[in-house]
């Protein structure tokens, strides 16, 4: 829990502010889950701070919640590219993907039980989203179009998970599924550099 919350302030989650008249204050709770090892012993005990968002108000504490998951034909596709070509193939995933997104709509979150500071009034005005937000999917997938788009990438007509680079006479293609992706093309270098920016930006793991 430490470790979490310690995560979530440098991650510049909330303000804590005085709980404004009139809006409705979303509850959150502390969920534990076990990692294992692929030996089965216990690897990691982890604690994540999750936001009630069923205690959320439509079209006051959230609007947008579409995110777009990859087709899977977009991603045969892209596995038909690699056998043809022979180019190699690298998948991605992102650590704690939805605190990453930022939100537009003023959000009142409880402060976290275990970790309520001097002023119990005060109440954390989130900046960044949180697991359990109605709208945490779309924020971080807004977060990293944004990221892509600004970083030379192309996003498909077909399919808005889909984006392509060219430098000189070398494609790279990325596949967002969520916090997943799938990196391939025609040069390793040019792989290692976008995953290089991939992991400048964002808690990135090679899987």
């Amino acid at each position: 829990m430490n470790e979490e919350y310690r995560s979530l302030l440098a991650n510049d989650t909330w303000d804590l502010v005085p709980f404004p008249k009139g809006r409705k204050l979303v509850r959150c709770k502390w969920v534990y889950r076990t990692k294992f090892g692929p030996d089965g012993k216990v690897a990691k005990h982890k604690a994540c701070l999750v936001a009630m968002g069923f205690s959320q108000v439509e079209g006051i504490d959230y609007t947008e919640t579409f995110s777009p998951a990859a087709k899977m034909n977009s991603i045969r596709l892209v596995i038909s590219l690699v056998a043809s070509f022979k180019w190699e193939v690298h998948q991605m995933d992102a650590k704690s993907s939805f605190l990453h997104g930022d939100l537009h709509e003023e959000i009142y979150l409880e402060q976290p039980r275990g970790f309520i500071q001097t002023d119990s009034s005060l109440v954390c005005r989130l900046k960044k989203s949180l697991y359990g937000l109605k709208q945490a999917p779309q924020a971080w997938y807004a977060k990293m179009d944004s990221f892509l788009l600004d970083t030379g990438f192309s996003r498909s007509h077909f399919d808005n998970t889909v984006y392509t680079k060219k430098v000189g006479k070398y494609l790279i293609i990325l596949v967002l599924y969520v916090d997943d992706l799938i990196l391939t093309g025609s040069d390793p270098n040019l792989i290692s550099h976008v995953k290089s920016n991939l992991k400048k930006k964002f808690e990135m793991t090679d899987l």
